[in-house]
């Protein structure tokens, strides 16, 4: 606890037990248990600031995973125990109070600018969008799951890859459908990820081959859209049919009149993570990153595989989701006993993962944020679209979809969403800031009205100085984000460092052991196959590759967090995610076309093998330092233009709070000079309470909604 700044500042002077705690007049024990008990109670970032030491502690096995899990039960013991021993309003009662002191504070409010923002503030929290991504590798059962839970079957359904396309399911009174094909730039990036990637090769060559001079009717410049008939939909969308219009589209609108779609939900279908056509999977990514929830669907008869863990980590750590869940698909094949084998072998994993990437958060936390619910998907959609189900079926209340539409609508979508919780409470703090300005212009007019002649200079300078420190605060700030550009270098260059490392150590033992494979052959008299060697590398290389960027990502996320985490502008503030940079499937891909020489070096010679592999292997791992570098480059470029960008922000922030104050300066020496000063008085000193009023109230509602 010594490592707790709470903690720390409510010691003694001496940071030493008391006196009559050591002498024997009291028990120490008692007395540490006391302030632990104290801390708790008066700082709910208890858990928080510690944790990051407890997980190191774990790492460096001083505590076990057991004690780490009691510190994080014991954070939501207390936090369990605190709602109910205390009275908390409901969320809509809060609602109804977040109104109410709109309408008080706008007619309280002395500025244009302040009366425009709070007015943005209630306009962004009656939005009513809330976005739902589904995803999950190819053939996980995404289709079938959403056509359960329409209640429709609008989305194809086979035992091959089906929907090949962004699909997204919106509500409309009548149904109805439109089509987004590819744009002339995307396409032509298609064709060059070609060069280097045979599944794009091919793909690009067979939609070219059967459309022929017609796909530059549906290629265009900027994209086509054309609306179609929902019947229609399979013509467009599925990879099996005949029609292949299904390659040039990046993405369909679907119109549904169902209820579950309405308050602007709706309801994101992706191509599977693992498409071959990486283009797809790079906008699936784009896309759910504005995603408010997300539904992962997985094969629970095949163990979680590396791109469902990678996937499900990323969404937590770096998307930050509030919720995922995660929907175990044909359970109907598994008994109980494996689908807890399953759920256990899917949790341990993540947690190891996070382990792996050093990950200082609260783990067990962040796992608590994952929800499980197996689902009989095809069970599920014979009975919501009322066909007669063979025997031996699972029944509805079996099939697991009546568990996720309850799930959604109380977790959710219901009045006590967590989404509307946080859409809430982000509303509350904006208008909190700028209670808050108008509290600071009252006072300033409340003080020079009030002010005696000899008063009024010593003010004016005051505010006047006011306005120099905040013009001083600007290039403070400046000043830091040069340091942090810096800091950031540094650590990307840490970051080459470790990737260059852990490819040197890779080499020498995919080296060693493919040198040793070989000899043994000729030595044996046995056929040297190229062609298993090629393999073997690649593969190894594959997988490699893959645990560098997994680590990287999780290390550069955490630092580009940090980072951001202290430049923002206030707290309240949303925080743009940058766009992570991916090594792509292409990528690869052209640095392990070298091993196509493979043929060209295999020697019964250990020295002129030897020779031949450190050339080979030292090819491919400089091409492979040089992509990392080029990312980083990239990444760096990156952050400076967000910086940048929270820069300008900050600048018109505080250019904007000297302006007011200079204007409500002018306004209040006019008002001074007026023959109804007294009733001006009492007018902003009744405004002054109104304000404070104010602010305490939306202090009480943060607080209850905390």
């Amino acid at each position: 606890f010594m490592q707790c700044p709470s903690f720390v500042a409510l010691l003694p002077d001496s940071g030493q037990i008391p006196t009559h705690f050591a002498s024997g007049s009291g028990n120490p024990f008692d007395y540490i248990l006391a302030m632990q008990t104290r801390i708790i109670t008066e700082n709910p970032h208890i858990f928080e600031e510690l944790m990051p030491y407890f997980v190191s502690l774990n790492l460096a096995g001083v505590i076990d995973d057991e004690q780490l899990n009691l510190f994080s039960t014991l954070k939501h013991h207390h936090t369990s125990h605190k709602s109910v021993t205390q009275s908390h309003l409901t969320l809509p009662e809060i609602q109804a109070q977040f109104h109410t002191l709109h309408t008080k504070l706008h007619a309280l409010l002395s500025k244009d600018a302040l009366r425009d923002a709070l007015i943005q503030n209630l306009a962004k929290l009656q939005e009513q969008r809330f976005c739902i991504g589904v995803t999950g590798v190819l053939s996980a059962g995404k289709s079938t799951f959403l056509n359960a839970l329409l209640s429709q079957e609008i989305l194809g359904t086979s035992s091959v890859p089906e929907t090949a396309n962004l699909s997204i399911l919106r509500y409309g009174e009548e149904p109805k459908a439109k089509v987004h094909f590819w744009s002339r730039e995307q396409w032509e990036d298609l064709e060059s990820q070609g060069i280097y990637d045979e599944h794009i090769k091919a793909f690009v060559a067979e939609s070219k081959e059967h459309f022929k001079d017609k796909l530059e009717e549906f290629i265009r410049s900027p994209h086509l859209s054309q609306e179609i008939e929902q019947s229609d939909l399979a013509t467009y969308t599925s990879a099996n049919h005949p029609s292949k219009l299904c390659n040039l589209i990046q993405e369909v609108e679907l119109c549904v009149p169902l209820a579950f779609l309405k308050n602007g939900v709706e309801i994101v279908d992706t191509p599977g993570l693992d498409d071959p056509i990486t283009k797809r999977e790079d906008i699936t990514r784009e896309y759910i990153q504005h995603c408010d929830m997300l539904i992962h669907v997985m094969n629970a008869s095949c163990a979680a595989t590396q791109k469902d863990i990678d996937f499900i980590l990323e969404a937590l750590v770096e998307q930050n989701v509030a919720r995922l869940l995660v929907v175990l698909t044909r359970i109907d094949l598994l008994s109980i006993k494996e689908q807890q084998d399953c759920l256990e072998y899917t949790r341990s994993s993540l947690i190891a993962q996070l382990k792996n990437a050093q990950y200082k958060g609260d783990i067990h936390s962040l796992i608590a944020r994952v929800d499980f619910i197996p689902l009989a998907g095809y069970a599920a959609l014979l009975h919501r679209t009322h066909q007669a189900p063979p025997s031996g079926i699972l029944s509805l209340e079996q099939s697991g979809i009546l568990e996720i539409e309850s799930y959604l609508h109380n977790m959710l979508l219901g009045e006590n969403s967590l989404k509307a919780k946080d859409k809430l409470y982000g509303a509350l703090n904006i208008m909190l800031k700028i209670t808050q300005e108008e509290q600071e212009l009252t006072h300033m007019e409340s003080s020079l009205l009030c002010a005696s002649a000899e008063e009024l200079g010593t003010l004016i300078a005051t505010y006047q100085a006011q306005n120099t420190a905040l013009l001083d605060e600007l290039h403070i700030f400046e000043s830091h984000l040069h340091s942090l550009h810096a800091e950031l270098q540094e650590f990307l260059a840490s970051l080459e460092t470790l990737s260059s490392n852990t490819l040197t150590k890779t080499a020498a033992l995919i080296q060693d052991k493919v040198y040793h494979d070989i000899l043994y052959d000729f030595k044996n008299s046995k056929r040297v196959n190229p062609e298993h060697y090629r393999m073997m590398i690649d593969l190894s290389l594959r997988d490699c590759f893959g645990d560098i960027v997994r680590e990287y990502k999780y290390k550069l996320s955490r630092k580009m967090k940090e980072i951001k985490d202290m430049i923002i502008l206030e707290a309240h503030e949303e925080k743009e995610s940058l766009p992570f940079i991916q090594l792509k499937n292409s990528e690869i891909a052209h640095i392990l076309e070298h091993l196509n020489s493979l043929p060209q070096i295999l020697t019964p010679k250990p020295h002129a093998l030897t020779e031949n592999l450190n050339t080979l292997f030292a090819t491919i791992f400089s091409a492979f330092a040089q992509l990392i570098q080029e990312k980083n480059t990239h990444m760096h470029m990156l952050f400076l233009e967000h910086i940048q960008h929270i820069a300008s922000e900050k600048k018109s922030h505080i250019q904007r709070k000297i302006a007011h104050k200079q204007e409500s300066l002018e306004s209040a020496l006019a008002k001074k000079q007026s023959s109804d000063a007294q009733n001006l008085k009492d007018e902003i000193t009744a405004k002054a309470e109104s304000l404070q009023n104010i602010h305490e109230q939306i202090l009480h509602y943060l607080e209850e909604l905390h």
